[in-house]
């Protein structure tokens, strides 16, 4: 019989496979277990993986903000927005969906975008970093650049697995600075980073800096 063949996963630049971190007690005596459990359960149905075809194929991450609505990094969309106007570009509605509960088993549930799919963006300022190349500059269009973008999804799945409200956010625990990122690097299903010393950037206060593992897929986790 054929020998079962690895499944390749995906490395970052120092070739270690993207595996989610190891649990540790110490972690473990900062965090309610009951709490986690629960706040976990919840994510694993309320994060997504975005999906945008078309001639400038990409991937992300995304959650549930709404029930029908998603949000993610504008980087990762920003092909299908027209670059003059800040509108979806025509046609672009099928060409934008997100899979839930893409899970290790490989089960999930796609639900594509609306026809009127873009909600609200804020455009991340490429040129002020001096990246230029294949990057539109839509900072004129607004006044923040946040990287965000909210888009709208047929079939309201939020209504099923509840979303996040933008109007309650949680805190970072100031003494160990513990972060967890839900993603999907690299398109793969569902893992999560831990890692500690995050915090909010002293300069700017809409920055989170973190030391968690993610990988091109994560932008929207």
């Amino acid at each position: 019989p054929a020998l079962p063949v690895e499944r390749i996963m995906p490395q970052d630049a120092g070739g270690r496979r993207i595996v989610a971190q190891g649990w540790t007690l110490d972690m473990a005596e900062w965090v309610d277990m009951s709490a986690l459990t629960i706040g976990l359960a919840k994510a694993m149905r309320r994060i997504c993986l975005v999906r945008v075809g078309g001639t400038d194929p990409a991937q992300g991450t995304g959650f549930l903000i709404g029930p029908q609505t998603v949000l993610t990094n504008w980087h990762v969309v920003r092909s299908l927005i027209a670059p003059d106007s800040g509108m979806a570009r025509p046609g672009s509605a099928p060409q934008l969906s997100c899979e839930f509960e893409y899970l290790s088993q490989g089960v999930k549930a796609t639900h594509r975008a609306v026809e009127n799919w873009l909600v609200d963006f804020s455009p991340l300022a490429f040129h002020a970093l001096g990246i230029t190349a294949g990057y539109p500059d839509m900072t004129a269009l607004r006044d923040h650049a946040l990287d965000f973008c909210a888009i709208r999804l047929a079939g309201a799945p939020g209504r099923m697995r509840g979303w996040y409200d933008l109007a309650q956010p949680g805190q970072i625990d100031s003494a160990a600075g513990l972060v967890f990122v839900l993603q999907h690097p690299a398109g793969e299903p569902q893992l999560l980073a831990v890692a500690v010393n995050a915090a909010v950037d002293a300069a700017e206060p809409a920055i989170l800096r973190h030391y968690a593992r993610t990988a091109d897929g994560s932008s929207g986790g």
